[in-house]
């Protein structure tokens, strides 16, 4: 199982930036606002079906979307995490599912600590005999 750290964030922004050839702050919201987050930047090879993004702090993060499925547990804090358009209150003890498809941000935290279980369901193997 591999960890993620804020560092995979900050290339994953880097990445967007570089591939739209952005030439000003409107064009740098646009594609914030279309971001999407990928297996490659959090996982170690094709074959790795789960990995851990530890959130420590999780700060407020720009709405985006996965390629991969995420277990969110809440570790300290709280905040505004807002899930296909609708806010939740999160608070310490919260864990949530979030998948492939939606769209999500994190809003007016404070001191929010987050685990991310991120997962491809299409690589998990079950041993049914």
């Amino acid at each position: 199982m591999a960890f993620c750290n804020n560092a995979n964030l900050l290339n994953v922004f880097v990445r967007h930036i570089a591939n739209n050839q952005l030439r000003s702050l409107a064009e740098v919201a646009t594609v914030a606002h279309q971001l999407k987050l990928l297996k490659d930047d959090f996982f170690a090879s094709d074959q790795q079906a789960v990995a851990v993004a530890d959130r420590y702090p999780q700060d407020v993060f720009a709405e985006h979307t996965h390629d991969f499925c995420e277990l969110v547990i809440v570790w300290r804090g709280n905040g505004l995490h807002v899930l296909n358009d609708r806010p939740y209150r999160i608070t310490r003890g919260d864990l949530f599912y979030i998948h492939a498809d939606d769209k999500h941000s994190y809003a007016s935290v404070n001191d929010l600590v987050l685990q991310n279980i991120i997962y491809c369901p299409e690589r998990l193997k079950l041993n049914l005999d």
